[in-house]
């Protein structure tokens, strides 16, 4: 299905021809900014344009029937009873009509000719732009051995607000929940579950869970939370299948570990990361490396641009991992908006000066955490003033602060930020940011 809001854009054609010359070149000029991806990326790149003083047309194109849900409740909130109610648009509506800008819904991108500038469309329509922004960002990885094309009652993973509403029936029903992945998605399930009164299993692979995200002592604080709330936990042991149908109801029943033992559950959830839709761009010429590489300014090509989950954007801290983080997505729209028209006017690009971040709610725990961590990094831990237990992680490689992390300690975490900003920013670069 194909809705179009606003107006149709003016280069959108069946029939469109490159037209490489001089003339051609100018002409593209006055083409849309096409934006592929209708969730926080794309729509930050649309804000930021329009703030910008853009005039010019904007087209946003997805593979969904409209916009998506606002996904940071849909682990927490969304799971509780009533919980629809507690997911929100990404953006407004009002906000959204602002922009002035054409959407084409339920269309997906299935290929880019870099040279004549045009977004091929699953329909068969071609659509040219002057600046193709790739905002397409991830979908859940599947369980290994599973297609998931054939559902499985009790199986799920969790990216849209269809997929919470599923698991809120489930959890509403009581029984036990076996979560797959010891991340930052499978212990906030973990936790709602426990809340809801529901039995909660976390199996993951790596013994230190997640260690390597949030340093050694937020990791193990954050187990032993779970552990005390009654989550069961088995890390260092793989999930290697499920038991479905053995009592003749077709829906699950448990989960198998490589060391043979089965982890009775009602219910199962995925959540062993996410793959980059990159697929559609495979004859584009670009480097998918896990995502789409970019350069410090977000650009891939020339008049190609990457923000959000699928982008690849070396900053202050990271060397150009993909980051799958809400703020991350909005401050990769900002730089993208803004580069995308110096590059126009010929001005300086600017590079990636935002500090990476995230947060988690877990029983009545806050952990933020920004910047990055590295094995290399020596750890501190400071105690923090106020709620007792609080705690300030501090990670410093040579004596330069590249990341950290608080417990309970929001106000610390404000100035954690803006220090870690002024630790990696050169010597050298202008300290305005981009907005």
């Amino acid at each position: 299905m194909i809705s179009i809001v606003d107006t149709l854009p003016r280069a959108t054609t069946d029939t469109l021809a490159p037209d490489l010359s001089s003339a051609g070149r100018s002409a593209a000029a006055e083409w849309p900014v096409v934006i592929v991806g209708a969730s926080v990326a794309g729509l930050s790149v649309a804000e930021a344009l329009r703030r910008h003083g853009y005039s010019g047309e904007i087209v946003m194109v997805d593979s969904a029937d409209g916009f998506p849900g606002d996904r940071p409740p849909l682990s927490k909130a969304a799971l509780f009873p009533a919980g629809e109610t507690t997911v929100y648009d990404v953006v407004p509506a009002i906000r959204r009509e602002a922009l002035a800008m054409s959407c084409i819904f339920g269309a997906a991108a299935t290929g880019v000719d870099r040279h004549a500038r045009l977004l091929r469309l699953a329909d068969g329509r071609s659509l040219a732009y002057s600046d193709l922004v790739i905002a397409s960002g991830v979908r859940p990885r599947a369980f290994p051995g599973s297609n998931h094309r054939e559902p499985i009652e009790g199986l799920h993973m969790l990216r849209t607000a269809a997929d919470a509403g599923r698991l809120r029936a489930a959890l509403a029903r009581g029984g036990s929940i076996a979560i797959v992945g010891g991340g930052v998605l499978g212990l906030e399930v973990a936790a709602t579950a426990r809340g809801l009164g529901c039995e909660a299993s976390v199996i993951e692979q790596t013994p230190a869970g997640l260690a390597a995200k949030l340093g050694a002592t937020l990791a193990q604080r954050l187990l032993d939370l779970h552990r005390a709330h009654g989550v069961r936990l088995e890390f260092g042991v793989e999930a290697v299948g499920f038991e479905a149908g053995q009592s003749g109801s077709g829906r699950i029943e448990g989960l198998r570990l490589t060391d043979g033992r089965v982890v009775p559950a009602s219910d199962i959830l995925v959540a062993i990361g996410c793959r980059p839709n990159v697929e559609w761009l495979a004859k584009a010429g670009l480097d998918l490396s896990d995502g789409v590489v970019c350069d410090p300014f977000g650009m891939a090509v020339d008049h190609i641009w990457a923000a959000g989950d699928v982008a690849r954007i070396p900053g202050l801290t990271e060397e150009g991992r993909r980051q799958e983080h809400k703020q991350n997505a909005i401050d990769h729209g900002r730089l993208v908006a803004a580069n995308l028209l110096a590059a126009r006017a010929g001005l300086p690009l600017k590079r990636l000066e935002a500090v990476p971040y995230f947060w988690t709610d877990q029983f009545d725990v806050k952990i933020q955490f920004a910047g990055a961590y590295s094995p290399a990094a020596r750890e501190m831990v400071v105690p923090v003033e106020g709620r007792e237990g609080a705690i300030a992680v501090r990670f410093e490689v040579e004596g330069r602060l590249i990341g950290a992390a608080t417990w309970n300690a929001p106000k610390a975490m404000t100035q954690l930020r803006r220090e870690i900003e002024l630790a990696c920013l050169p010597i050298d670069a202008p300290k305005e940011s981009i907005s």
